[in-house]
């Protein structure tokens, strides 16, 4: 018995050990599954005709299992075993008409979708146009066409990619070849501007026009970076800097008929046989036909203030044409404070009939230079007509921390993410605003048909004119595709990647853990 007792002991310690060693080995090949899978990426594509298109965009050839296919009112398994070799594609059938959405799952259990999965739970009739977009060290930003809301652009790395947002259909598509895609400007003809940079010395960039079709019919060597503005070399009795001056990236922006880079105005024919000195005059904002510039002027006289209402800061109205660059109106604004720190303009917005500026009124930290420091004071909030330049609101904030501004041309949006605020106030006439807390830190606000979109980095609040909360959009645990590659100076790649597309659609490009994006289309 004891004999017995001994034999089964052992025979346990034997299976213990052996049972140990399968599972450092289990757990090692789980290591192992898991390293492979980060290195797995399937583009998915599904055409109308029920078939699904399956890119091995990663980086080791991968092999489709299964398809889980969802139609309209049922849903399916299709077994599949089809390899991809890295850089191959497979088109593979259904096997249903026109399913709305294809998830594909490969041999190592990775499932890449093709719509519907990636939306957040709340998110209704989401539509996805492309998954896999851009991707780690890659920059991607989506730009609407104003004159024509049937069309927006997908910018990705070097590449340009029209879209319809009417179908969701991929149209033209153009690349650059090198560097970045920093800006896409289109205009009411059809064909539009493209800016390409960060290749080469660093401070040039390619302006290509496109036709309507995409084919690039003209280029142009242009500045990607501009050294010093009015801001950075206006000091009190031409002193120097304090501090070391940096560099800018060049200012665009877009009216119906022409592109604003650097100064210089673009039409579909070329460049306007005249143009304004970019490095004394600042882009503020642009609307369907004219651009709106400032310059900053702050002589104190030493110690003194030459303007005894405050900085003066002067607006300028210009509109491009056959002739020329012509000046509509200037406006002079007195900024009620006096300090040696030139203003500059926090947000801006153009629309309605009115342009709203929010110019700083900076904190001047120098202790010892012309008798610093300097207090310094909430934004000041300027509101001039776009047809005259005349003054219509003027007059220091109540408060401060403003990041972007929207206007209906009766109210004046302003955000204020550091307290989940919107602050509203009337265009017209002095007095405080009413603030509203919206629940998120929303940085940016868009006023788009009858609707007010603010903007947070994982969700969207749409508001009525009298801030009633219509619906939320939630897009956690994905966040809007922003700067993914160390360019602090474009700011035009920082922006959250949401369009407002009609009065029922918006579009939204989010991304994952990975940097991975997916452009989605959704009602709101």
């Amino acid at each position: 018995m004891v004999y017995l007792l001994a034999i089964a002991s052992l025979q346990a310690i034997s299976v213990s050990m052996s049972s140990a060693q399968g599972a450092d080995a289990a757990a090692q090949q789980a290591g192992q599954v898991a390293q492979m899978r980060s290195l797995e990426r399937f583009d998915v594509a599904l055409s109308p005709g029920g078939n699904v298109t399956v890119t091995n965009v990663g980086l080791i050839p991968s092999r489709v299992s299964l398809l889980l296919v969802q139609g309209r009112n049922s849903s399916q398994v299709v077994q599949v075993q089809q390899p991809i070799p890295v850089g191959g594609s497979a088109v593979i059938e259904t096997g249903a008409a026109s399913p709305s959405a294809v998830a594909v799952v490969t041999s190592l259990g990775d499932v890449f979708e093709s719509s519907g999965g990636r939306a957040a739970p709340g998110l209704l009739g989401v539509q996805t146009l492309e998954v896999g977009v851009g991707g780690p060290g890659v920059d991607a930003q989506v730009y609407q066409n104003p004159s024509d809301p049937s069309r927006f652009f997908l910018a990705e790395g070097s590449d340009v990619q029209e879209f319809s947002s009417s179908t969701g259909a991929a149209g033209w598509a153009f690349d650059a070849g090198v560097g970045e895609v920093t800006d896409v400007l289109p205009l009411t003809g059809g064909g539009v501007y493209a800016s390409d940079g960060y290749y080469g010395d660093q401070f040039t960039s390619a302006l290509f026009y496109l036709s309507p079709a995409g084919a690039p019919t003209a280029d142009y060597t242009m500045r990607l970076l501009r050294l010093f503005t009015t801001v950075e070399v206006q000091y009190p009795n031409n002193g120097q800097a304090p501090y070391p001056v940096g560099s800018q990236p060049v200012q665009k922006g877009g009216d119906s008929l022409y592109a604003y880079y650097d100064g210089w105005f673009l039409s579909s024919a070329g460049l306007s046989p005249t143009t304004v000195p970019s490095d004394s005059y600042n882009l503020e904002a642009s609307d369907a036909g004219q651009f709106y510039l400032y310059e900053t002027s702050n002589n104190p006289g030493g110690f003194g203030c030459t303007y005894p209402r405050g900085n003066l800061v002067t607006v300028f109205a210009y509109s491009a044409g056959s002739q020329g660059v012509q000046e509509r109106w200037s406006a002079p604004l007195y900024l009620d404070a006096c300090d040696e720190y030139p203003n500059q303009v926090v947000a801006a917005s153009a629309g309605s009939g009115v342009l709203v500026s929010l110019f700083s009124q900076t904190y001047w930290s120098q202790p010892t230079y012309y008798g610093g420091p300097y207090p310094g004071s909430n934004p000041f909030l300027a509101v001039l007509s776009s047809s005259s330049g005349a003054v219509l609101r003027s007059g220091t904030l109540d408060s401060n921390g403003y990041t972007s501004a929207a206007t209906d041309g009766a109210e004046v949006y302003l955000a204020i993410p550091s307290s989940d605020e919107v602050e509203v106030l009337g265009a017209t006439g002095a007095g405080g605003g009413t603030f509203y807390d919206v629940g998120i830190p929303a940085s940016y606000l868009l006023w788009e048909d009858g609707y007010l979109f603010a903007v947070s980095s994982d969700q969207v609040n749409v508001y009525t004119q009298s801030m009633s909360l219509v619906r939320s959009l939630d897009f956690a645990p994905y966040s809007f595709y922003s700067l993914s590659n160390s360019k602090p100076l474009e700011p035009q790649m920082a922006q959250p990647s949401f369009l407002v597309l009609n009065s029922t659609s918006y579009l939204a490009l989010l991304r994952n853990s990975t940097g991975f994006g997916t452009l989605v289309e959704g009602s709101y």
